[in-house]
Order: structure tokens, then sequence, then C-alpha cells
């Protein structure tokens, strides 16, 4: 993601470009930035009437609800000998394995197997 400029220099690359100072190119190099922002923000501004930037879109939506989080905490805490498969399909949710171990992970409980039920190798 691109870095998010001041609302002044924002100003001052419009007022050099509606001044004709120069080109969009001229005017990214006189004033370091790239000439694919000030494209960007001349489109935005003619769209918008706005010189702020756009907001973030933010992070996904998590799979996993504050209900199901509870459920997989019960469901480690009381069968540990589960697999991050058998944990998946005991889940209200459709999700994939390695969504089941970040889960775990953000619930802070570790997902070690015992190994005396699998016997020697």
């Amino acid at each position: 993601m691109g870095k998010l400029y001041s609302t002044d220099l924002r100003q001052r690359i419009l007022n050099a470009y509606f001044n004709k100072e120069g080109s969009q190119r001229l005017i990214a190099e006189r004033f370091n930035v790239s000439p694919s922002f000030v494209r960007d923000l001349l489109y935005h501004y003619r769209t918008s009437g706005d010189l702020q930037p756009k907001p973030h879109g933010g992070r996904p939506k998590l799979k996993l609800d504050a209900v199901a989080l509870a459920h997989l905490r019960q469901l480690s805490e009381s069968n540990n000998d589960f697999t991050l498969e058998e944990l998946r399909q005991h889940l209200p949710v459709a999700v994939s394995v390695p969504t089941v171990y970040r889960a775990l992970k953000r619930l802070a409980l570790t997902h070690k197997k015992n190994t005396s039920r699998y016997g020697t190798r």
C-alpha cells in the first residue's frame, strides 16, 4: 500500500497542475511523488471534489465469530486429542484447517497431540 500524503502536499500538487506549471510527470518529479499518484489524485479530485485520501478497506471479516470461537475453545479443552480436521468438522461453520489453526493460536490454545495413543514407529 502506498504512503498517505498530507493534505497540504495534495493541495500544492493540484494548484501546480491547475496553474499549468507543467505536465503531470513534471509535477510528480517536482514534488517527489509518482506520476500515477498525480494522475489518481486528479481523478479523485475531479470525481469527488475532495482532497482527502480514500478510506482504507480494512481487513477481511473473521470467519469464526465469538460463538464459533467459544465452541472451538470448548471442543479443544474437552477433547485435546482432536486433530485440526476433527475440530473443523465439529464447528458450526464451514472453514479450512488453517483457519482452525489460526483461531486456536488467537485463543492462545496449544494444539499438541497426545503421542502415547499412536504407538512406536
